[in-house]
């Protein structure tokens, strides 16, 4: 039983070491030949998640039998057990935070209909004029024209209500009350 705790652990370090120094590397070079692993529950079964579980598994699992001296059913049984518990923490300590830090500034034109935004140059009756709007953690200048055919002085908060074929934004003076 040893051995196995070993090539776990051994396992374990080697993977991790080479994922941390050429992770870069082999992910370009495979370049999405891997993407059929990526499961629906796949954020359970991430390779830091599974390595950390390998890695407490071996190392528990060598620790108790070089220096506890416990029967082997009951060294792997509380191995089977760190590993669960170092899987979880691997899961809880970089995944869930690592999820929630995710954030994009990719939208679509369509989905800017119904936002707020500001004129940041002036929109005369019959022409374009620039609009400020701020999507996710950044912001957006999109080109702009008024719905009612009104001037729309720089300054006003205005609200996307129809996006046109080229791109450009119909708005309209937002009424805050």
């Amino acid at each position: 039983m040893l051995e196995l705790y070993w090539i776990c652990l051994i396992i374990g370090v080697v993977f991790a070491l080479v994922t941390v120094l050429l992770g870069e590397l082999i992910d370009s070079a495979l370049d999405g030949l891997l993407d059929f692993l990526h499961l629906d529950f796949g954020h359970v079964l991430r390779p830091l998640v599974l390595i950390g579980g390998l890695v407490g598994f071996g190392g528990a699992g060598v620790v108790m039998t070089q220096v506890l001296f416990l029967a082997q059913i009951v060294v792997l049984g509380i191995s089977l057990i760190i590993g669960f518990i170092f899987a979880v923490l691997m899961y809880v300590v970089f995944i869930k935070p690592m999820q929630k830090a995710e954030n994009t500034s990719g939208f679509s034109i369509r989905d800017l209909i119904g936002y707020p935004g500001e004129v940041i140059t002036p929109i005369p009756a019959n022409g374009c004029g620039e609009v400020l709007l701020k999507i996710g953690a950044g912001h957006t200048n999109q080109i702009a024209e008024s719905v009612t055919q009104s001037e729309i002085p720089n300054g006003v908060r205005i609200v996307v209500v129809d996006v046109g074929k080229d791109g450009t934004l119909y708005v309209t003076p937002f009424d805050e009350s």
